[in-house]
């Protein structure tokens, strides 16, 4: 029985794919099934995705034109039925047995909603560092998990990869279409919103690599920064809106404020309503006072001032 869907979407990737595949068909099981999407790529990648497809039955393509990322996770998403859900790169590599042992634990723990685990970088030099590590498994309650995540804790980190997630998160959910650049951060905060218990799981490895033609690599632009712009401005909107704790308000208001100003310094023109809807309802100051460090606090009102 197939458990788990793992979605790949694929944009001129010939180099990398076929290592990325092989690094998950190495695990000697067919509980899962891997989507394909083929972002209207102008190399090679369509051709070794039906290669790939031809000697694994669990390989499902999808080729469609040209739309972004986003909208190629959606294609997947419309028709992944498996109980569980990844995501990885197709330039990035998953560690052998990283979803086996994962997707045991989380069979043996149905109410956890959402399952993150290692992350390792592999730097254009070829050396490793381990982005995100965690010493033993733990679960967090959904209102530890929102601390983290709107304090920008580095355990929750907002990459696609290094996490499973229950199928049930995503019911008549969908990751905006525009949103070319950050839309793993967007999705998050939906999917925390929805998941009532987290694992942190000392398990496995997901495999960043650096790549010269990667978004995060390539010039800075006022897409981009508008991208995650309003990545950081949703994760305040959902935190406001699940009620959460005025820590947590203070702490993900912050994060977007400081993000929007340091974006609207390079780019004038973007994300000004953003910007003018973060004054409209910013937290109180006695709030911000109690719930930031002095030197964050008066950065605020710096901010405020000149913004």
């Amino acid at each position: 029985m197939h458990i788990l869907s793992i979605i790949i979407p694929i944009y001129n990737a010939e180099k990398y794919l076929s290592s990325c595949l092989n690094s998950v068909l190495g695990v000697k099981t067919e509980n899962y099934i891997i989507y394909l999407v083929d972002d209207g790529s102008i190399d090679g990648s369509l051709g070794i995705c039906r290669k790939y497809a031809d000697e694994h039955p669990n390989i499902v393509v999808i080729s469609q034109t040209n739309a972004g990322p986003s909208a190629a996770r959606n294609a997947a998403l419309s028709i992944a039925k498996e109980e569980y859900i990844a995501f990885l790169d197709a330039d990035d590599e998953i560690e052998p047995e990283t979803f086996k042992k994962n997707i045991e634990w989380l069979v043996s723990h149905p109410d956890v909603d959402a399952l993150f685990y290692p992350i390792q970088q592999v730097r254009f030099d070829g050396s490793v560092t381990q982005k995100v590590d965690y010493d033993t498994t733990v679960i967090l309650e959904k209102t530890d998990a929102w601390e983290k995540w709107c304090k920008g804790n580095k355990q929750l980190p907002g990459f696609f990869g290094g996490k499973i997630y229950h199928r049930r998160l995503f019911d008549g959910l969908k990751i905006p279409d525009h949103l070319r650049f950050a839309e793993d951060m967007y999705l998050l905060s939906d999917l925390l919103t929805r998941a009532n218990k987290v694992c942190l799981s000392q398990y496995g490895n997901y495999r960043y690599y650096e790549r010269e033609n990667a978004a995060t690599q390539t010039a800075w632009t006022a897409s981009k920064a508008s991208n995650i712009g309003e990545a950081y401005f949703h994760r305040w909107q959902m935190a406001r809106q699940s009620h959460l704790s005025t820590s947590s308000i203070v702490h993900s208001w912050q994060l977007a404020f400081a993000e929007t100003v340091a974006e609207r310094k390079r780019f004038p023109t973007i994300l000004s309503d953003e910007l003018l809807e973060l004054k409209k309802q910013r937290p109180s100051f006695m709030d911000m006072f109690q719930h930031t460090t002095p030197k964050a606090f008066l950065g605020i009102l710096r901010n405020l001032l000149l913004n």
